[in-house]
């Protein structure tokens, strides 16, 4: 229940900025080094598993959870990015509000399916 409090928060981070960002409607040509709406999926359902599971080992203060972002940046790895790229990913698809709304969808549907697998 803890993940899906915390996935609700970056949820909710995330479509802030979409919606201060204005976005566009208009399609476009992927930019290089723009990683795929599915990919952008895959990397942000890990990194909400992810952050719940640090939360269930370190507690909040706790200095050695600073080792934490070690965790991320295997996340990163494994989807063949880093965190700078990611962010600037976040950054793009924050001025798309359309497909940063429909990306994030499909998160809280994995997440939710993740967490009920019965429905």
């Amino acid at each position: 229940m803890r993940a899906i409090a915390n996935s609700s928060l970056i949820c909710i981070l995330l479509f802030t900025i979409q919606a201060c960002s204005g976005g566009s409607a208009q399609q476009e040509e992927p930019q290089v080094g723009i990683l795929s709406e599915q990919h952008m999926k895959e990397i942000l359902v890990e990194l909400h598993l992810t952050e719940a599971t640090v939360n269930e080992i370190y507690l909040p203060g706790d200095t050695i959870r600073e080792g934490a972002d070690e965790i991320y940046n295997d996340v990163f790895s494994s989807h063949g990015t880093n965190a700078k790229d990611f962010l600037q990913n976040i950054e793009y698809y924050s001025t798309k509000s359309n497909r940063l709304h429909k990306i994030m969808e499909q998160v809280v549907d994995s997440l939710n399916t993740l967490d009920n697998p019965k429905q």
